[in-house]
């Protein structure tokens, strides 16, 4: 092992590819809610710090 880390292989298109998906989703995920609706609805909650994460 050459000391990198390597988080899932691929290469660096295929991790923004990712990275740009996971944006998507979240701007998706959370058009029209608020504040309170994402702290009513927990797994919407958890879903989107998920998604951060791989940002």
């Amino acid at each position: 092992m050459n000391g990198t880390w390597n988080c899932g292989g691929g290469d660096d298109i295929t991790r923004i590819k990712h990275m740009r998906d996971a944006a998507e989703e979240i701007l998706g995920k959370t058009e029209g809610i608020s504040r309170s609706d994402l702290e009513e609805n927990r797994p919407l909650s958890l879903a989107l710090v998920h998604l951060f994460e791989i940002l």
